[in-house]
């Protein structure tokens, strides 16, 4: 990924400037592949289009997150009509897929958690704090109700995979908005200390917080007032430290 990432960079520059839409034809793609009732019975090639899209959606949103900063230097623009309604479509299909027990998406899941903090950052671009929050949430909310989490099977990959995105989601740019902050980051400390309640994964909770902490330090315009947020915390915090 890092060398992908690396190739995205030098290819999309003022140089080629067919490049600053091709981000919609990534969010077509997206559109098409993922199901939008998991949960039904489908076809091989339509699962396998699916999963195919969620392996590759690390790639296809460094390509949309390129695209759309080539096309903000172009000062060119976007139909944002278009645009928000792919993204709800994409983040309604993500959600409905957490919620899903159809094993045949079991990896799929995964992947779209490890790639969803890169989306907060693209529809950061166009959607308000309120209506991108809401979009975050309601994934948020359907990553819950994951029946992996019940499972003996799959609850320690799920776990892992929650605490993953929480910790992507603290290092966006997102997340260092103090205005998009403020309407999340509620649900993020209620489902960390629910994550802490069995005193597993500590070192790695502890340290989404200490995150949490610094981005709020550096970005919080009355940080003593911020402060409250950590009161359920501290003696985690202080056992830890010990």
């Amino acid at each position: 990924k890092h060398f992908f990432n690396d190739f995205v960079d030098t290819m999309f520059t003022r140089s080629a400037p067919q490049l600053a839409s091709l981000y919609w034809s990534m969010l077509s793609y997206l559109v098409d592949s993922l199901i939008q009732e998991p949960q039904s019975k489908h076809s091989e090639i339509s699962v396998k289009k699916s999963n195919d899209a969620c392996r590759c959606m690390p790639y296809i949103l460094s390509i949309i997150s390129a695209s759309l900063k080539l096309n903000k230097e172009l000062k060119m623009s976007v139909n944002e009509e278009k645009f928000k309604s792919s993204i709800r479509t994409i983040f309604s299909r993500l959600g409905a897929l957490m919620e899903t027990d159809n094993t045949a998406f079991i990896i799929s899941k995964s992947f779209a958690m490890r790639s969803f903090p890169d989306f907060c950052d693209i529809i950061a671009t166009v959607f308000s704090s309120n209506e991108s929050a809401q979009l975050i949430l309601n994934f948020l909310n359907s990553m819950k109700k994951d029946p992996g989490i019940a499972s003996a099977q799959s609850s320690k990959s799920t776990r892992q995979n929650r605490i993953r995105l929480y910790r992507g989601l603290v290092d966006t740019q997102y997340f260092m908005c103090e205005d998009n902050r403020r309407l999340v980051l509620p649900f993020f400390l209620n489902d960390i200390k629910e994550l802490m309640r069995d005193n597993r994964d500590m070192a790695d909770l502890i340290q989404i917080i200490v995150n949490i902490f610094f981005v709020m330090m550096s970005s919080s315009s009355s940080f003593s007032h911020a402060l409250i947020v950590f009161k359920d915390f501290l003696i985690p915090l202080l056992n830890f430290s010990k």
